[in-house]
């Protein structure tokens, strides 16, 4: 059960009801139906609907902080205005995209039901093995996507592009996760493309990088094909908070080499030819220079034991920790 409480003005509610069909079904009656305050019973989870924030993930702290929200308390904005991205990078999100923060359960220590020696894959998985329960509920709702390493969400076809992606923050021993997904038309924020798209630049801001290929934004469209026009995103992140939650006491009982079983199934590209993209390092005496971007062409052939990518170049298998993956047009 959740306990969903809606924090905006009734016209604020009507203007997103009337112009998004994500949230069509959002309608007075249901909002009046909320409670006024947040129940604190065991069993009884708790949300909170902003019609406008600044970022999702910033409300849930707050109300972590202030309202008692706990493991499994969700955010959610119709309207996102400064959202954050992986490596800290803004991310504005406008009306009819999902956008949702939830806390969740503390990285496990040994002796908690997780193998011991499964503990460090499991922590450098975790941000794919959540990003493939998403994928999952997704793909049964009739989207053709895939998980992009390490934390995006592609949709698959002869030309892919992003719909969406995830970060995961671990904060004073609790941990978070903030999800993007996009389902506005996307004319609506193609001006935002170049800004939210910064991270594919490794010069680093204000750096010129006209070279390197970036995945197009693309919006999934709305409703899914197996539901009806009363679907609405809250409906849509219930179904994957509670895949979630199933999902992770399975993770627990799992050793290494399955919970990267469940992630390469759903990886995207592997087995064709990609480019990766990575900053060259620099010795202590030469890290005033330009940062430099490297280029490794090769056929993506999996993931290792530190959740890194696995490239078969001409010269070898090669591990790759940290950088960007663009496939090759073919």
């Amino acid at each position: 059960m959740t306990d969903i409480q809606f924090f905006g003005t009734t016209q604020e509610f009507r203007e997103v009801a009337a112009r998004s069909p994500a949230w069509r079904s959002i309608s007075e009656d249901r909002r009046a139906a909320a409670s006024e305050e947040f129940r604190h019973h065991n069993g009884v989870r708790k949300a909170a609907i902003f019609a406008r924030c600044n970022s999702t993930f910033d409300v849930l702290r707050e109300l972590e902080e202030q309202q008692g929200f706990s493991c499994w308390d969700w955010v959610m904005a119709c309207y996102q205005e400064q959202g954050r991205g992986q490596y800290g990078r803004q991310w504005q999100s406008p009306l009819g995209n999902l956008c949702v923060s939830q806390l969740l359960p503390d990285f496990p220590g040994s002796g908690e039901g997780l193998a011991r020696q499964s503990l460090s894959e499991y922590r450098n998985l975790l941000p794919m093995l959540v990003v493939g329960v998403i994928v999952g509920v997704l793909q049964d709702c009739g989207y053709p996507v895939l998980l992009k390493w390490p934390n995006d969400i592609v949709l698959a076809g002869r030309i892919p592009g992003k719909a969406g992606g995830l970060l995961l923050e671990h904060r004073n021993g609790s941990l978070a996760l903030g999800l993007g997904l996009n389902f506005a038309p996307v004319q609506e924020f193609s001006h935002l493309q170049k800004a939210n798209l910064q991270e594919t630049n490794l010069n680093g801001p204000g750096q010129a990088n006209a070279d390197l290929p970036v995945l197009p934004i693309v919006s999934l469209p709305w409703p899914p094909d197996n539901q009806d026009s009363q679907f609405s995103l809250p409906d849509l992140w219930q179904l994957c908070s509670d895949e979630l939650r199933r999902a992770w006491q399975r993770w627990l009982q799992l050793d290494g080499p399955s919970l990267h079983r469940q992630v390469e199934n759903i990886l995207a590209f592997r087995g064709e030819m990609v480019q990766f993209f990575e900053f060259e390092t620099f010795s202590e005496a030469d890290s005033n220079q330009t940062p430099r971007v490297r280029c490794t062409h090769g056929c993506l052939h999996g993931l290792g034991a530190h959740g890194e990518l696995i490239l078969e170049t001409p010269t070898g298998f090669q591990h790759k920790l940290r950088g960007s993956l663009r496939p090759i047009d073919s």
